[in-house]
Order: C-alpha cells, then sequence, then structure tokens
C-alpha cells in the first residue's frame, strides 16, 4: 500500500494497460477543496439523496442508501476494497426510476462497524442481510446483486447460496479466487490513516489504486467526499481521516469463489474492463474455463478496472439491456 487511500485493491496488475491519457496522480489536488465542474447527468444524478440506515449483522452496524420505489423490483449494488456505499451515488439514481436499489458499505468500510475480522462468507450474509431489510427478498421478489471488485467473491457465495431466489448476479471486474487467500493482505503496511488538519488537505490526497483510464475529477471528489470523516482528539481539536479500517487488508480471509460460477442456480454475468489494470489474462483464462455456456462473458469497452469512474454511463446501459434479455427482476 503506497497511497494515503487506496479505494481499490489491485491483487494483479497487467503490464499492457496504461492509462489513454496521462492523468494526475492525486486528481484532486488542484482544486483546493472546491468540487470540480461536472456534466449536467452527474449533477442531477447525486441531487437524487439517498435515505440512509443501519442493519445490525452479527453485532456490526451496517450502512445502506436506498433509492426507488420499495415495491419495485430490486437491485443490490457491492462496492470494492475500501470503497463505500456513496461509490454507486451516480449510478444508482439512474437505475431507480423504475427500480429499487440499495448500496451496503460492508464491515470495515464506509460508516459501517469494523471487525477483527473479515471474511467472504459473512461479507455475503451481511449483503443477504441488508437486502432483507429493505424487502428485497420477501415471498414474490427477485432481486440482482451488481458488485465491483473485492465485492465480486461475496457476492458469488451469495448467489451460491441463495440460487433461484435471484434474479441474478454480475461481477465488475472481480478478481474471484482459485484458492483462498488467508489474512496478511496488508503486509502490516496500514496500521493507522493520517490526519489532515482540514477536509482540503485530505481532498488533495485522495488518489485511485489502481489508476482510472479517464480524468472525471468530479466522481473522484464524490468517492473522496464519501470516505472522510471529521473526527475530534482528546484535545479537542478536529480533523479529518479516511472512513475505512486501515487494518482490512491484514484482518482479511479471501475465500476461494471462482468455482462456485458453474454451478449457479441463477443467471450469472461476468463483466471484464477493456483495459483492466487488475484483470490479468492469466485471471481471465480461469474464470472462464469456470463459466456454463449459458453465463455471458463481456467486456466494458474503454476502461481500467476502475469501471465506475471511466464508464459509469456504459455501465447503466449494459445493466438496462441484460435486465430486458437476462435478469428477469421481481
Amino acid at each position: 500500500m503506497v497511497a494515503d487511500h487506496q479505494p481499490d485493491s489491485a491483487h494483479g496488475i497487467s503490464e499492457d494497460t496504461a492509462p489513454s491519457v496521462p492523468l494526475s496522480i492525486y486528481p484532486l489536488a488542484a482544486f483546493a477543496g472546491t468540487r470540480p465542474p461536472a456534466p449536467q447527468w452527474f449533477t442531477e444524478a447525486i441531487d437524487c439523496s439517498p435515505q440512509r440506515s443501519f442493519v445490525t449483522i452479527e453485532g456490526a452496524a451496517i450502512e445502506t442508501l436506498s433509492w426507488g420505489d420499495a415495491e419495485t423490483p430490486g437491485i443490490m449494488l457491492v462496492h470494492g476494497y475500501s470503497a463505500h456505499a456513496g461509490w454507486w451515488r451516480h449510478i444508482a439514481p439512474l437505475l431507480a426510476t423504475d427500480h429499487h436499489v440499495v448500496a451496503l458499505s460492508w464491515s470495515g468500510m464506509g460508516g459501517s462497524d469494523w471487525r477483527e475480522l473479515y471474511e467472504t462468507a459473512c461479507t455475503s450474509r451481511e449483503i443477504e442481510g441488508a437486502m432483507r431489510a429493505h424487502g428485497m427478498l420477501r415471498e414474490g421478489r427477485r432481486p440482482l446483486v451488481v458488485a465491483h471488485s473485492m465485492g465480486g467473491a461475496p457476492s458469488i457465495m451469495l448467489a451460491d447460496r441463495l440460487g433461484e431466489a435471484l434474479a441474478g448476479v454480475m461481477t465488475l471486474d472481480s478478481p474471484l479466487r482459485i484458492k483462498a487467500r488467508l489474512r496478511g493482505l496488508g503486509k502490516g503496511r496500514s496500521a493507522s490513516h493520517a490526519r489532515y488538519a482540514n477536509l482540503a488537505d485530505a481532498l488533495a490526497r485522495f488518489r485511485y489504486h489502481p489508476p482510472p483510464r479517464h480524468d472525471a475529477p468530479w466522481i473522484a471528489d464524490l468517492f473522496a467526499r464519501g470516505g472522510l470523516a471529521e473526527r475530534q482528539d482528546g484535545d479537542g481539536n478536529t480533523y479529518w481521516q479516511w472512513r475505512f479500517d486501515p487494518k482490512a487488508l491484514d484482518k482479511t480471509e479471501i475465500a476461494a469463489t471462482a468455482n462456485l460460477i458453474h454451478t449457479l442456480r441463477c443467471p450469472a454475468v461476468i463483466a471484464m474492463a477493456a483495459q483492466s489494470n487488475v484483470m490479468t489474462a492469466r485471471w481471465r483464462a480461469e474464470i472462464t474455463q469456470r463459466m456454463r455456456a449459458d453465463m455471458p462473458l463481456i467486456t466494458i469497452d474503454d476502461c481500467s478496472h476502475q469501471i465506475l469512474t471511466d464508464q459509469p454511463l456504459a455501465l447503466v446501459a449494459k445493466l438496462r439491456q441484460l435486465i430486458g434479455t437476462l435478469f428477469f427482476l421481481s
């Protein structure tokens, strides 16, 4: 870990997928705490404020954001490592016109409680618990789960457990593991977060890991602001700090979920970024070998691993297409 804030942990880097244009390592540094100019669609989307609530799952308060009518078909959105539910704030409203959309911050992330140990199975139960709390799994309901990056493993495990109770699952550039990975991914280098005297200083230190392909500082600003909290020290002085558990990688055990794909009892789509800087050729080959013939493998063009930054509108369009042709939500 080399950044002050790394919103998505990379477990493999391709050497042939450099960004198409030079990007600033710190995309918000030049804005001195002000919000970057944004396109109209983005401004209108984030103006649709979600309902924020918490559900207690296995002793931890789990943060959820929800949009839309709870009587409409459900879509559950799952973020990646060191991100939070707010990473979907520019995307969820575009789906909420005719769907009930919920995003959660899994334990250790966003506004959710931290744990002594983070296991894929526990995160999977957090997703299910959040869905049940929002009525997405009540009788007659079959929601869709969409997961980015490290959110893919617990979502696949959830789909394996719930089967036909789901309309389907879609992973976005998720490096599903062939073998389980035990604790120690952080190698002890993330014991604590830096403290920042003001919000502007904190925002200036936000950076992606791995980097996006396109420069969209208005999206980076959304992610960064949602990932920060104002705190107070023992002397009453205020400071800003990242909200996610800095020791999470050293306390995380990632289950092997790639082998579950073949036997899923609900529709599944594996989506990969065309210029992914996480999904190596080896990983792609291993995952595709485990997919059934009826499971689409799709590529989202002109984007890196950071699909939610590089191609949010293309992602929404693809989701709507799949909802009409493969995922039949109820």
